[in-house]
């Protein structure tokens, strides 16, 4: 058992050390389809977008989304992804690399489109320079032809470091160790202030292009900036450092202690890819023999003398107002946030100790009564 145990968090690393940075995923995009997908909305009609094989900027065949144009005045071509929820106070990186065919006649745009947590749309963003701005776009040009370009740009708290990587480049003009600087520079934008989540949805498309024109976007990404995101030469060419590759950097973000591993960086979902405030995020059934839930405040309070007991009429007060036990959740907030084991266990404790209490009340009345009689 505990050679299998470890194989499977074995598998669970490697998953991890590939998957772990990238915010979002492309694993549905499936060459031959046309339209949305499960993550991505289209920016234009089904027609204009299809995912297709094609070789990458690693020089490797790899599955990207093609936007298509047919002459449209409007979009024509590319996608929205469904959306991260970003926390305000952290920076984070976002990155596309994006490929163009035709007559360099029509605009390509990379930027994101941000929301509330409530799905509301957000049109108070700044500039890194300090400008308003409704749209954020890291770029909107004509793309030089039949190169892979790699856009770079970041969002950020204000008052946060600016990394100085973000623009447009092309692998071409440098090599691992000589990474080229930015051919064309992008913009970078600061979170609006009074919130502290803002849910991100990259976007990358063409916009009134000519019939024929097309653009390819590969390997979408969101990264915080902690530590553990890829080097930009890794972006670029594929490795870090002389590693195998941004698939494998190199290193891992799990360390190890004899038989224990150790993940110390950002957080972990399994079947998810958004945690949320969570270190461990588990979208599916969980199996174990035992639970160990840390908890505080256990209600030995109940039996002591300063406890306020509220008499049985006043719980049935509460019953017929609320429909449940006082100082219980409601049903309605146990569908909507959850169960929080330790706090349960230690709210049905404090109704089974006043219970008890009950119990030896009523027994002294019944002592009482028994005796008059």
């Amino acid at each position: 058992m505990k050679n299998s145990l470890l194989i499977l968090l074995i598998t669970v690393v490697c998953f991890s050390t590939v998957k772990a940075q990238n915010l979002i995923h492309t694993d549905d995009w499936v060459a031959g389809e046309t339209g949305r997908t499960d993550n991505y909305q289209n920016q234009g009609l089904d027609t204009q977008n299809s995912r297709i094989n094609m070789v990458g900027p690693y020089g490797e065949t790899i599955v990207v989304w093609q936007a298509l144009a047919d002459g449209d005045a409007g979009f024509n071509g590319g996608f929205s992804e469904n959306g991260v929820l970003l926390d305000t106070n952290k920076s984070y990186r976002v990155s596309f690399w994006v490929r163009s065919n035709g007559n360099m006649n029509c605009q390509n745009y990379t930027g994101f489109t941000p929301y509330d947590s409530n799905d509301n749309l957000l049109q108070n963003f700044q500039t890194e320079d300090g400008d308003p701005i409704s749209w954020p776009y890291f770029s909107a040009m004509d793309m030089p032809n039949d190169k892979w370009y790699l856009i770079v740009g970041h969002i950020r708290p204000n008052g946060a470091v600016d990394l100085g990587t973000s623009g447009i480049y092309d692998p071409l003009n440098g090599s691992e160790s000589s990474i080229p600087p930015a051919s064309y520079e992008t913009m970078d934008y600061i979170f609006p202030t009074g919130y502290s989540q803002i849910k991100t949805r990259i976007r990358a498309f063409m916009y009134a292009c000519g019939a024929g024109e097309s653009m390819h976007i590969a390997m979408p990404r969101i990264e915080e900036i902690n530590g553990q995101e890829w080097s930009l030469s890794a972006l670029l060419y594929g490795e870090d450092g002389g590693s195998t590759g941004p698939g494998n950097q190199g290193g891992t973000l799990w360390s190890a202690n004899g038989q224990d591993i150790n993940y110390m960086s950002g957080k972990v979902g399994i079947g998810t890819t958004m945690p949320g405030n969570y270190e461990l995020a588990v979208n599916g059934e969980i199996r174990a023999k035992e639970i160990k839930v840390e908890t505080a405040n256990w209600p030995d309070y109940v039996f002591t003398k300063n406890y306020k007991l509220l008499s049985l009429e006043e719980v049935q007060k509460h019953i017929d107002k609320n429909g449940h036990l006082p100082n219980i959740p409601s049903a309605t907030e146990i569908e909507t946030n959850g169960v929080e084991l330790g706090e349960m266990n230690r709210l049905l404790l404090e109704k089974i100790e006043e219970l008890t209490l009950y119990i030896i009340r009523q027994e002294e009345r019944i002592k009482i009564l028994e005796s008059k009689n």
